[in-house]
């Protein structure tokens, strides 16, 4: 069907998908249509990994693309104004007892959406404490949700460290600390999504 503009405004014969990507800018939507999802991206780990760390250090893994080595999401906004909406659910065990640790996001170098400073008390996103005998067996889902104003155009990279606390323990990611080749002991998935929201 051909195009045809018919003089009072209107356009015929554009059928659904006939745009070029890329054509329709944020900035051409009309006010009051913001808050629509602009792209969606999200890495998963399925594998196993932990550290004894009592800095926080990148989770390893792959990106969104299933490629690279840390467990993290890049995203381009389209437009300095949209928000990225994150997020996280992480898998993570300490052992039994009073060990602990966490985690925190981070979007690029910068460290986003932890606690304020309170003494010598560690600035996490999320928060870890064996506590009781059978406390970290197995893997707690651990996760949230935050609402970022990267305010660029630039590639951004979302993701998630993690850190040993109490007496540098052992922490794991997708695993219980007791390593049996058992039932009773889980092996779980994590995942971080990252969608752009339009202002």
């Amino acid at each position: 069907m051909p195009i045809t503009l018919n003089g009072s405004g209107t356009v015929t014969g554009i059928s659904a998908g006939g745009l070029p990507d890329g054509i329709i800018q944020s900035a051409d939507l009309a006010t009051g249509v913001g808050g629509k999802i602009l792209q969606v991206k999200q890495a998963v780990k399925t594998d196993t990994s932990s550290t004894t760390s009592t800095s926080f250090i990148t989770i390893p893994g792959t990106d969104e693309s299933g490629s690279g080595s840390e467990f993290e999401v890049n995203i381009t906004p389209s437009a300095t104004s949209s928000k990225i909406l994150v997020t996280w659910n992480i898998h993570f065990a300490v052992p039994a007892g009073i060990y602990s640790g966490g985690t925190r996001l981070r979007r690029d170098t910068t460290t986003i959406f932890v606690g304020d400073t309170s003494s010598s008390r560690t600035r996490a996103t999320n928060w870890v404490v064996g506590w009781n005998s059978h406390g970290g067996r197995n893997p707690w889902s651990i996760g949230g949700t935050y609402l970022d104003s990267p305010n660029t155009t630039s590639a951004t990279t979302y993701s998630i460290q993690y850190m040993s606390g109490y007496n540098a323990s052992t922490v794991y990611i997708n695993q219980g600390y007791l390593w049996d080749d058992a039932a009773p002991v889980g092996l779980c998935p994590s995942s971080i999504t990252c969608q752009e929201i339009a202002a």
